[in-house]
């Protein structure tokens, strides 16, 4: 990676969580309150997570999907993929680029159990300041929040395809957030009421 430059991009609380886990119920985990989960996290890091996709002109490394030798782009395309109901989807990714090359993602969501959105972009992304979200992705199935995909119903199931541009561009991480915003707020806790309001005698420190 000396001649390139490492491009992170995404929400790094996901990417955070992807070290630890594959997937993580987070707020059944924090509360013990819910045994439905209403935040899960999938990882695709590894070979074997690619091992059923589409692959175009990209190769499983060490460091995870590379952009064939002599050639200036590549692409993956995963399989459907399954996950409790959501209908929030926040994705993260950790990909390397060098200089002037780009990387794209896009998403779909199974509606209605059997009909597919169309693909949602989540921008162009390069080493540079030149990176760029869409505008406007709405339509009666979802809207794009810059970088959230929010449905007008409950899916479970969703599907992606990213596209790297620049030779020797690699995608390392790809981490998805899902989660169903109403048993998320069905969930949350007021605190702990009966701390309220008191006192706690604590020495002085100079």
């Amino acid at each position: 990676m000396n001649s390139r430059r490492a491009a992170s991009c995404g929400p790094s609380r996901v990417a955070v969580q992807a070290r630890l886990t594959r997937q993580v119920a987070a707020c059944a985990i924090l509360t013990g309150m819910s045994p439905q989960p209403t935040h899960t996290t999938l990882i695709h890091d590894t070979p074997d997570a690619w091992a059923q996709a589409t692959l175009e002109q990209m190769t499983p490394g060490s460091f995870g999907l590379e952009v064939n030798d002599g050639r200036a782009a590549g692409s993956v395309t995963s399989t459907p993929l399954s996950a409790p109901p959501f209908d929030e989807l926040l994705p993260s990714w950790n990909v390397t680029l060098p200089t002037g090359g780009t990387f794209t993602l896009e998403v779909r969501a199974l509606v209605s159990g059997e009909s597919w959105t169309p693909w949602y972009t989540f921008g162009t992304w390069t080493d540079g300041a030149e990176r760029s979200s869409v505008p406007g992705q709405r339509d009666e199935h979802a809207r794009v929040l810059t970088d959230t995909l929010r449905l007008s119903a409950l899916s479970d199931t969703f599907q992606y395809r990213a596209h790297l541009t620049g030779a020797g561009s690699a995608l390392h991480l790809l981490a998805f957030a899902t989660s169903d915003r109403a048993q998320h707020a069905a969930a949350a806790r007021p605190g702990q009421p009966e701390a309220w309001g008191r006192e706690l005698d604590i020495p002085e420190r100079s």
